[in-house]
């Protein structure tokens, strides 16, 4: 709030008893927080949840704290406001940390848009009179438009309509409350892990309790990147616009979170990336869809076939002449995963090789490497496997592994 105050001038708009408001707010506004949300609070019917009638418990209890520690002679930093100062002190207090409930957030920041064509008018007008600016910015630039005349304005609408003034001083206690990714990454990441970790310890409170869990909570779906980019897109960027109209050189935090936008997205897709290359080998169940006969289906096959790196295979002249097991390559050098399913039932006929648009041919006789396609084998045992296996030599590099359904894969690593 302070930085606030500084790089919006906002002294030149607010009474220095406004001022003392805001930073009062700001201080107070998560007072003796107890780490969970008000839908927690409501949900499992804490104390909170029941001394302020689930009416926005938190924010409450932030309140009432704050004045407690007040209300002591030793701590009481309003004993120099006289009886309508305090009232107003407390009112505003009061009203500016209720708005920071984010189920109340549509409402403030609609109400604050209903003013702000006004505001932003009243303060580019020209005013003959500057007799009520305070001595301390007359030595500020002045004139029509400049920031001491636009603030004298709305000084002047301020004074006149309290609720007008309430209105935007809560809207900036708003700002200041959401706008943790505006500062220095190294001052925002901390805060957003620790924020992160109190969602997942509540969310894994909310599941052993049988509660329903918000879904930007759910360790199970949040990451940094896709919690802060829908924030960031639909809180904060839309709020920091609107509160920048009226105080344009707030337009720098607009700024500030744009470039955060785009470090999450350029976040997110390389998570995307190194989750696709982390992937496990998708099982011969799921790369394959098989007929009742045991023959796999032509539809969709290749399109879930895993690619690899080339997969050198030699002919063995011992199954050259067997009919049950001919060996088929594709035309093309695209390389893929060599699979051999193990079928219990009836063996599987013919063993082809599917790739829409490619054509089939037997085996030549002379061994070389290939870059083999998606290689289909029926076999009638283990056995049968590992004859077939010592009979189609592999290079070195590429390993082989039983799968979980009984199906030996093999392919490069």
């Amino acid at each position: 709030m302070y930085s606030l105050i500084k790089i919006a001038q906002l002294h030149l708009c607010f009474s220095a008893h406004d001022l003392l408001i805001l930073l009062f707010s700001a201080l107070s506004h998560d007072l003796d927080h107890p780490g969970f949300t008000n839908s927690y609070q409501i949900n499992v019917g804490s104390w909170l949840a029941l001394r302020y009638n689930d009416q926005s418990p938190l924010e409450n209890h932030h309140c009432a704290m704050a004045f407690e520690l007040i209300s002591n002679p030793f701590t009481n930093i309003t004993c120099g406001l006289n009886k309508t100062e305090l009232l107003w002190f407390r009112k505003a207090v009061i009203k500016c940390i209720l708005a920071t409930d984010m189920a109340t957030h549509g409402d403030c920041v609609n109400r604050f848009r209903e003013l702000l064509s006004g505001l932003i008018d009243t303060s580019k007008c020209h005013s003959h009179n500057s007799t009520t600016i305070d001595d301390r910015v007359r030595h500020l630039p002045n004139g029509p438009n400049s920031p001491v005349e636009g603030a004298d304005n709305l000084r002047r609408v301020f004074i006149e309509q309290p609720e007008t003034r309430l209105t935007v001083m809560l809207i900036l206690l708003k700002t200041c409350d959401i706008s943790n990714e505006v500062r220095p990454p190294s001052v925002a990441d901390p805060w957003l892990d620790c924020l992160l970790d109190e969602f997942f310890y509540q969310a894994n409170a909310e599941r052993r309790a049988d509660l329903p869990v918000a879904s930007h909570m759910d360790p199970e779906k949040v990451t940094r990147s896709n919690s802060q980019l829908g924030f960031l897109r639909g809180l904060l960027i839309p709020l920091l616009e609107d509160v920048s109209k009226l105080f344009p050189q707030l337009q720098i935090l607009v700024d500030a979170a744009t470039e955060r936008v785009t470090y999450y997205t350029l976040l997110s897709q390389q998570q995307l990336e190194e989750t696709e290359l982390k992937m496990p080998q998708p099982d011969v169940t799921t790369l394959l869809s098989t007929t009742p006969t045991g023959s796999p289906a032509i539809s969709g096959c290749w399109a879930n076939a895993v690619t690899t790196h080339s997969i050198p295979v030699v002919r063995s002249t011992r199954l050259s002449d067997d009919s049950r097991f001919p060996l088929l390559q594709s035309s093309d050098s695209h390389p893929c995963s060599v699979v051999m399913e193990l079928h219990r039932g009836p063996i599987v006929e013919s063993n082809l090789l599917f790739r829409p648009g490619s054509s089939r041919t037997q085996w030549h006789s002379d061994p070389q490497p290939v870059s083999a396609s998606l290689l289909l084998t029926g076999f009638k045992s283990l056995e049968a496997i590992e004859s077939y296996r010592e009979s189609v030599i592999l290079s070195d590099h590429v390993p082989s592994r039983k799968s979980s359904t009984g199906s030996m894969v093999i392919a490069s690593s």
